[in-house]
């Protein structure tokens, strides 16, 4: 269940880095279009909202390698039928002691 959580959730965090990265270059080459002398003043502004973007999308990645990674606790009910499928424990005693014949 937690693997399925991580593939949703780093599925939407690529696609709304996807959408957001598309959208803000459409408006960048927009207004270059209009007026190409901001193009230096622009470039940088593009580098630090990909920037940005990518990096929520990596925390997005970290948290689903995560949820992926975690192992599934057993749920009180399952540990006590477990607990009750295993074997006494059996008590071994070692002694130094010679064998008497």
């Amino acid at each position: 269940m937690e693997a399925l959580g991580a593939g949703i959730a780093i599925s939407i965090a690529a696609l709304g880095g996807t959408l957001g990265i598309g959208l803000m270059m459409s408006k960048a080459f927009e207004s270059i279009a209009r007026q190409p002398e901001i193009t230096g003043r622009i470039r940088p502004l593009i580098f630090v909202g990909i920037a940005f973007i990518e990096a929520a999308v990596l925390y997005a990645l970290v948290i689903a390698i995560m949820l992926a990674s975690k192992t599934p606790q057993p749920a009180a009910h399952e540990q006590a039928a477990v607990n009750a499928a295993r074997p006494a424990a059996t008590t071994v005693v070692a002694s130094n002691a010679p064998a008497k014949p």
